[in-house]
């Protein structure tokens, strides 16, 4: 780790000089970073793990790097908990989780790729390892028992895929799942274990199958309650999905399989769970690249239960602290007069904007954002519920009223 941490502090300066190294959205000081793991609301401190590559802003070599906050917006960036230890058995630190057992000890879970399941491109040979922590989640050592969980817990069954240990309780006992791939499945399963102690488990069986519209695997399950009901997130090489139904027998009953987010870039989600009641989610940002730096986490968005058994699905209200100057914009534009208003000069790099939409005869409505030659437009079309933004393009699952709605987007770097 301090080879990691000193290769980290090098490339820092270089990273903070960067012009496109976002604001407001948590990246590392330096480095590649991708999966958000081990999410956990604690003692009043949210603690944020993450797949990282301190040495080079590339995928390769994963550690786990750390964060701490109080308000979800400022960060503390803390000392690497996880590193490879570069032998066979393990090569990188794949994917997990963090949970607290019930004697206080901190115990991250996490898929350990060796050398035999690089060859096979993580298709086989993975293992689930523990680590401890210390009583301020700061200095981990990995479990000497490792692995606590082997691929023969499947009784003879070939599961491919095998990874991203994510953890929730039920009843008094400690639940497991992982994504996994039985042969001749298309769409993946979420595969369940149980456990009284965080190391010991055993194999229940399948908690629920991928979307089979998808015919892909899954990656990064997520399983959380939101209200009475239960919620399930999976990265299926694509857009997020979830469902939301019930825990009933060990088994996720209940359900239709729908888009959690449209974008091509938001991937891998984690879920801080226990807030004050409140469910947040976070999810790697892909393709972001700058100089010195790779990857950053999305905005924290929390989710409820919206009727349908649908989510809804907003930002964190603790992002208002970071407003400053406010610019406002109001006009009305009547047809004839060219269907566009002058907008507002915005100095900063890092900007929210809230519009206010009433339509009474349009097909479509927006804006566009200027910086020198280039421009980005947000376009929403009131007739088809489609939303474009720059390449990204979506059909919404629910009518958009023109009569009035609002727009939230932000704006960083």
């Amino acid at each position: 780790i301090g080879c990691a941490m000193r290769a980290l502090e090098r490339g820092a300066m270089r990273a903070r000089s960067c012009r496109a190294r976002p604001r407001f959205h948590f990246l590392p000081r330096s480095g590649w970073m991708n999966d958000p793991n081990g999410t956990l609301f604690h003692e009043g401190v949210y603690h944020l793990f993450y797949q990282h590559n301190p040495y080079r802003p590339r995928w390769g070599r994963i550690h786990w790097g750390h964060a701490r906050s109080r308000d979800l917006v400022h960060w503390e960036h803390l000392p690497i908990a996880l590193a490879p230890d570069g032998g066979i058995a393990e090569r990188h630190c794949f994917s997990g989780c963090c949970a607290i057992a019930a004697d206080g000890t901190p115990i991250l879970l996490y898929t350990r790729i060796g050398l035999a399941s690089l060859l096979s491109m993580a298709r086989r040979g993975a293992d689930q390892c523990a680590a401890f922590g210390d009583a301020e989640l700061v200095a981990w050592s990995k479990h000497p028992g490792n692995p606590v969980l082997r691929e023969s817990v499947h009784h003879g069954a070939r599961i491919r895929h095998w990874r991203d240990p994510y953890v929730f309780r039920d009843a008094g006992d400690w639940y497991l799942v992982l994504a996994g791939l039985e042969p001749g499945e298309p769409a993946g399963s979420v595969l369940l274990y149980r456990s009284q102690t965080l190391l010991d488990w055993e194999y229940r069986g399948r908690l629920a199958s991928g979307d089979p519209s998808l015919d892909r695997g899954i990656e990064c399950p997520n399983y959380f309650q939101v209200g009475d009901r239960w919620a399930l997130l999976v990265s299926p090489y694509g857009p997020v999905r979830y469902r939301v139904g019930e825990f009933q027998g060990e088994r996720h009953i209940g359900g239709t399989w729908r888009s959690f987010d449209h974008g091509r870039a938001f991937y891998a989600t984690q879920t801080f769970d226990g807030d004050r009641g409140r469910a947040i989610v976070v999810g790697w940002i892909r393709g972001p690249r700058g100089d010195g730096w790779a990857g950053c986490l999305s905005l924290p968005r929390e989710v409820r239960l919206d009727g349908d058994d649908a989510l809804s699905i907003e930002p964190v209200r603790e992002l208002e602290a970071l407003r400053r100057d406010h610019r406002r914009i109001e006009a009305e534009v009547a047809a004839g007069d060219g269907g566009a208003i002058e907008g507002a000069i915005f100095p900063a790099r890092a900007v929210e904007f809230r519009a206010h939409y009433e339509v009474s005869n349009a097909d479509a409505c927006g804006f566009e954002l200027r910086s020198g030659a280039d421009r980005h437009r947000f376009a929403i079309d009131l007739r088809r519920g489609g939303i474009a933004s720059g390449a990204e393009q979506a059909t919404l699952s629910f009518p958009i009223d023109a009569r009035g709605f609002e727009l939230r987007a932000f704006l960083d770097a």
